[in-house]
């Protein structure tokens, strides 16, 4: 395929920007476009005053950027760089349009960011940045997608961002790329509604493939229904009949395949003429000019066809030639645009820069204050702790030390009672030997010496009162120990001699011995252990 061939195709793309699929697919439109104070439709009447109104649109342009009125100052650089693509001033069309962009970016915008990558896409594809055309159109189909996704846009600004895939992909002669899309673009519509005017779009697209695939018969059946189908469209539908432009021309390269060179000249003829009618998509002429030459020199007219071909040079100088005073600036834009790019990526990574030793200084210092917080709280539990510790310790020794006293004078008075017990068994065997017929004397003297159950009971009640849980703890750490046992554990914890338990108990100082023995065995302790010791360290 030749350069201007491509040509022709890729310009098919600002037909998608300027009259997408949204006013062709339905007429039951959802969209709500976001409200602008300087309305699209007011930059559109101004501009159509040609100089003068592009003049004032600049001049707006300008307020909006010092005003930093970022969301008009969008809608203002879009609106230019498509009528200065529209009109080949690529050159400025760059700048507008990469302007867009970036404010786009700066209002985080994404319906706008769809809207300008793929203008932007559009006006790379027409100088062959292939790379970046397919990033910038890929880019602005994904924003639709998510938009779209969350309600954002309706389906048929979604299939617009289809059907410019459509035009990129048939520029690089990828027939297969571009047949899933359309294929997807049908899908779409069937699943969401369309009318018989916007599935033309996909029909004519599916009409040049076939063309390229040598099936011109059934492309011209196609296009010539779509043809007879616009041309009844009324004439105030303007952007409805422009798209007679691409019919044409379509319709001129099916013709021109199938050797009808008489069919091809007349709707080549037809193009140009809506193209200067409507004055809408000049770049058209390029090829449809090329491609009447062709036709006429085919048929033997060498004279249009050489008129013809003077056309086509001419335009192509104009618009595309280097040294064209239209277009003197575009051998710069290509820098231009690296160094704006290669600028913003260096300001990113500065401002990534400082905003990761931001983060890092952030974090070090919260994690100082975590550290210093942490540390003084460990610092004040520990204190606590502390404090808790020394005043339980001392509490316990305040505890031990009463309860030694209390034990003391437990034992104080036990002893007190056996010294009692001792000489009123003195008296009374003293008193059985002076009257030891005296009936009353006896019955006296056995009275005195009283009961050892009672004397034990009176201790062990005073025992359990000072020493709580020591009966408890004894069962714990030692359950098979017997009652008996556990009475001589008491007496023993209080120091109580053999022969003090002995008198205690009512029993012989034998079987206190042989008791001590026993508890010694059954608490595992070695000779070299103090029996009395262990039991108050219980």
């Amino acid at each position: 395929m030749t350069y201007f061939h491509k040509l022709s195709i890729s310009l098919v793309l600002v037909l998608c920007i300027t009259y997408t699929p949204n006013k062709l697919l339905s007429k039951n439109s959802n969209s709500n476009p976001k409200k602008l104070n300087i309305s699209e439709k007011y930059i559109d009447s101004i501009m159509a005053h040609s100089d003068s109104g592009i003049a004032i649109i600049e001049d707006l342009f300008h307020q909006t950027m010092r005003s930093n009125d970022l969301l008009n100052h969008f809608t203002i650089a879009f609106h230019l760089g498509k009528w200065y693509g529209d009109n080949q001033y690529f050159s400025e069309a760059f700048e507008y349009g990469t302007e867009a962009m970036e404010v786009s970016k700066l209002l985080n915008d994404t319906l706008l960011m769809a809207k300008s990558s793929s203008y932007l896409g559009i006006l790379h594809n027409y100088f062959t940045k292939t790379d970046e055309a397919i990033k910038l159109l890929k880019g602005s189909n994904e924003y639709y997608k998510s938009l779209f996704k969350s309600g954002q846009v309706n389906h048929e600004q979604l299939i617009a961002s289809y059907y410019s895939l459509i035009q990129l992909y048939q520029w690089f002669d990828s027939v297969d790329m571009a047949a899933a899309y359309i294929d997807t673009c049908y899908m779409l519509s069937e699943k969401y509604g369309s009318n018989e005017k916007g599935l033309a779009f996909f029909d004519a697209e599916n009409a040049k493939i076939l063309t390229r695939a040598g099936k011109v018969d059934s492309a011209i059946y196609i296009l010539e229904s779509k043809r007879k189908l616009f041309e009844e469209i009324d004439d105030t539908d303007t952007d409805m009949k422009r798209f007679l432009i691409i019919i044409y021309l379509y319709l001129g390269d099916a013709y021109f395949a199938a050797v009808n060179n008489s069919k091809a000249i007349t709707y080549y003829s037809k193009c140009i003429d809506a193209i200067e009618f409507y004055n809408f998509n000049k770049g058209y002429r390029i090829n449809a000019h090329k491609n009447l030459s062709l036709a006429y020199f085919n048929v033997g007219n060498y004279e249009k066809a050489y008129q013809s071909l003077k056309i086509m040079s001419d335009l192509n100088d104009k618009y595309f030639s280097t040294r064209s005073s239209y277009n003197a600036d575009l051998i710069k834009i290509n820098n231009k645009y690296k160094e704006l790019v290669d600028k913003q990526r260096i300001e990113l990574l500065e401002k990534q820069k400082y905003l990761l030793v931001f983060r890092i200084i952030i974090i070090a210092i919260i994690l100082l204050a975590v550290v210093a917080l942490l540390f003084y709280r460990i610092k004040r539990q520990k204190l606590k702790l502390q404090k808790r510790n020394e005043q339980v310790e001392s509490e316990k020794k305040e505890s031990d030390q009463q309860l030694r006293v209390r034990n003391k004078e437990l034992t104080e008075h036990t002893l007190k009672l056996i010294e009692k017990e001792t000489i009123l068994k003195e008296l009374a065997g003293q008193l059985k030997k002076v009257a030891p017929k005296d009936k009353e004397s006896q019955n006296m003297a056995k009275s005195a010496l009283g009961d050892s159950k009672v004397l034990w009971e009176d201790f062990n009640t005073r025992f359990v009162s000072v020493n709580t849980d020591f009966y408890k703890r004894l069962e714990k750490k030692f359950p098979g120990l017997s009652p008996t046992e556990q009475k001589h554990c008491a007496l023993i914890k209080l120091n109580f001699s053999s022969k003090e338990m002995a008198q205690l108990l009512g029993i012989s100082l034998t079987g206190i011995n042989v008791a001590r023995y026993r508890l010694r065995q059954k608490f595992g302790l070695t000779r070299d252990v103090n029996l009395v010791k262990f039991l108050n360290e219980l």
